[in-house]
């Protein structure tokens, strides 16, 4: 079988994204079984900054009769050789090109995605938008059915986390509340990063 090719994270060798892959697959894993959302259901995901379809293969995998669209620019060099078309081989490799698809959409200009989403899912993309991280949450939002969720797992930076995240949650507050049932730290390698659930109000 081909081998699929998720690239390599920024400031990282190729054995270190792999480890950093496993973990990941981790907590996003149980984080989907907090959820409370069983994984036969029938539903549509949006992974934003997909990416070469690492998180989309997780999340389809975990969710096997959903449905996910990848949203990114396949332009960032935070992931080395992103490109629309290796993210779609990818998925024909692991035989899910027919339920997951990719867009090459800017979060921050989401117009043209013209369907509602149960929930969202994205693994270390917003820090990258600096303050327009901000509009990214707005535009997530509008991309949610009512009783929808976003599942972020990021860096939060600069200062310490406590307060970095807190400052975060309370500018985005009135339109998402933190699920504390499932927000989670990750220390090894990246003691900045954190995965909360954020559910529309």
């Amino acid at each position: 079988m081909e081998e699929v090719d998720f690239g390599t994270y920024h400031h990282s060798t190729p054995e270190e994204s792999a480890q950093a892959r496993k973990e990941f697959k981790k907590i996003f894993s149980k984080a989907f079984e907090k959820s409370g959302i069983a994984p036969d259901s029938e539903i549509n995901i949006l992974d934003i900054g997909s990416g070469l379809g690492f998180l989309s293969y997780i999340t389809a995998n975990y969710f096997g009769n959903s449905k996910i669209t990848g949203i990114d620019i396949f332009d960032n060099e935070n992931l080395k050789g992103s490109s629309l078309e290796k993210a779609r081989h990818n998925m024909e490799i692991l035989k899910l090109s027919d339920r997951v698809k990719f867009l090459n959409v800017d979060i921050l200009s989401s117009d043209n995605i013209d369907q509602e989403f149960d929930f969202s899912v994205s693994n270390l993309v917003l820090h990258n938008l600096g303050r327009k991280r901000f509009k990214a949450y707005e535009n997530i939002y509008g991309l949610l059915k009512n009783g929808g969720f976003f599942l972020n797992g990021d860096i939060f930076i600069n200062t310490s986390i406590s307060n970095k995240f807190n400052s975060d949650i309370r500018k985005i507050s009135n339109i998402f509340s933190v699920n504390c049932n499932i927000v989670m730290a990750k220390t090894d390698g990246l003691p900045n990063y954190r995965l909360v659930c954020l559910e529309k109000i």
